[in-house]
């Protein structure tokens, strides 16, 4: 599994319901955060796109089960890809975060739309999408940018942790397309499956986009956003995942 596989990455499985013109949410998951989380991001989307059909979104799900199925299947608007993989326990948390960003030349052959939002699955968008995207609209790309310098006695602060993966805007051109070529790059080369120790390739996601950011981005038209631009993330909600749980699967029913 990767290590210099330079071989387009494609889903097991792809289905399209709709093909939304102006703007795709593009996230990955396993089978439990899909559960956990699914119903909360696709109904905020549903919320916040003031009733525009040209907003869509792409869940691919890595090994799913039947009820995933369900989920996906009272959706009217989305649309799905699905891989099967064998993966250690060692390796798998770092993997479900890669494939929203590496699969992204492969779902703009399908969908050719105009603007691209890549996200974590376990956040709520409270802001209008439309305003959103009006904010972006003259830049190539708009990412999570917190300016962290490298400090060797914190290791949160490694020059990858100053790009945030958790949200990130590209505009279709050029520059997106060799922006993606080079986060596969880099992914293809470092990601190793057979490594067996704790938290092994973790942060690759981060690693890689700064690696893409260095190459492309950083010499285009970039927009430093906050993750509070558009999205509530479970993590940074008072009380922490589970009240985030709790209060939006109250507030949209599930």
């Amino acid at each position: 599994m990767f290590k210099n596989d330079s071989v387009e990455i494609i889903p097991d499985i792809c289905r399209i319901h709709c093909k939304p013109q102006k703007c795709l949410f593009v996230v990955s998951a396993d089978s439990t955060y899909f559960y956990r989380y699914a119903q909360i991001f696709y109904k905020s989307i549903m919320e916040n796109n003031n009733g525009d059909n040209n907003i869509g979104v792409h869940f691919h799900i890595i090994n799913p089960d039947e009820k995933c199925f369900e989920i996906i299947n009272s959706f009217k608007l989305a649309n799905y890809s699905i891989e099967y993989k064998n993966l250690s326990d060692y390796v798998k948390k770092a993997y479900y975060t890669i494939p929203r960003y590496s699969m992204m030349p492969y779902f703009d052959k399908i969908y050719n739309c105009k603007h691209y939002i890549i996200c974590d699955i376990d956040i709520a968008i409270d802001k209008d999408i439309d305003i959103f995207l009006k904010s972006v609209n003259n830049y190539n790309f708009a990412l999570v940018l917190n300016g962290a310098i490298y400090n060797e006695n914190n290791k949160m602060s490694y020059p990858w942790s100053s790009i945030g993966a958790a949200l990130a805007y590209f505009k279709k051109c050029d520059e997106m397309h060799q922006f993606f070529q080079h986060y596969n790059s880099y992914v293809n080369n470092v990601f190793d499956s057979t490594l067996q120790t704790e938290h092994a390739n973790w942060l690759i996601d981060q690693m890689a986009l700064w690696h893409a950011y260095n190459k492309v981005a950083k010499h285009s038209s970039c927009k430093g956003i906050s993750k509070s631009a558009l999205i509530m993330a479970a993590q940074m909600y008072k009380g922490g995942k589970n009240e985030f749980v709790k209060h939006f699967s109250s507030k949209y029913g599930v």
